[in-house]
């Protein structure tokens, strides 16, 4: 406690409180950090460790956080459906042109075709991982450059766990929950919504061979 003395009259003096007066005492510091509490797969955390190193998951958490919601926004959100970029929305019509002409080619197609859907067929489905294989292998080679055996080693790594996780999502999500808006691009904010709609779609089973 600090103790002012000051006069209060002409003929005594008065003792106050320091913390009595404005501005005084123990300054208050406003917080740096607040806290949140999420919950995460497994696998997302495995990865969270890989990519935080000789750091702590939570900054690393913290990073990715900022990096994500530091990033601008698609300029016509309205028209995007929260695409987010050109080359997102390039690549979803492109597999989708991709599957329809392979429906063609199989004789899928109505009105003369039996409209049995690629993603109801094996044989299809499996052409269709081709076809989207090699417009990728062709992309990359126009891309011009050559990976390390560790950077591609890394890059399918990568690949290989976000696939898992997407997996996982969709069992997950469309067990739990009702299909919503079939229009939007599926993005991390949306996809407990939007991927029960595009597991019915798509005719997703569960890993167990059964469905929603």
């Amino acid at each position: 406690m600090v103790l002012l003395w000051y006069p209060f009259s002409n003929t005594g003096y008065r003792m106050a409180r320091g913390g009595k007066r404005a501005g005084a005492g123990r300054k208050t510091r406003p917080k740096e950090r607040t806290q949140i509490k999420i919950r995460v797969h497994p696998k997302t955390r495995e990865m969270l460790e890989r990519a935080a190193g000789d750091d702590s998951i939570s900054k690393q958490a913290t990073k990715l956080i900022e990096a994500a919601l530091s990033w601008p926004e698609w300029p016509d959100k309205q028209d995007m459906h929260g695409w987010n970029g050109t080359h997102h929305f390039g690549l979803g019509r492109l597999s989708g042109h991709a599957a329809e002409r392979l429906e063609a080619a199989r004789g899928f197609q109505p009105p003369f075709g039996s409209g049995r859907r690629w993603s109801d067929d094996l044989a299809a489905t499996e052409s269709l991982r081709v076809i989207i294989d090699k417009l990728l292998d062709e992309h990359a080679r126009r891309l011009g450059g050559q990976l390390s055996p560790e950077e591609a080693t890394r890059a399918r790594a990568l690949g290989s766990e976000i696939g898992l996780c997407i997996i996982m999502d969709l069992d997950e999500y469309q067990l739990s929950r009702d299909p919503q808006d079939p229009d939007d691009a599926i993005i991390d904010g949306n996809a407990p919504h939007i991927l029960p709609r595009v597991a019915r779609d798509l005719g997703w089973k569960l890993k167990n061979g059964g469905d929603k």
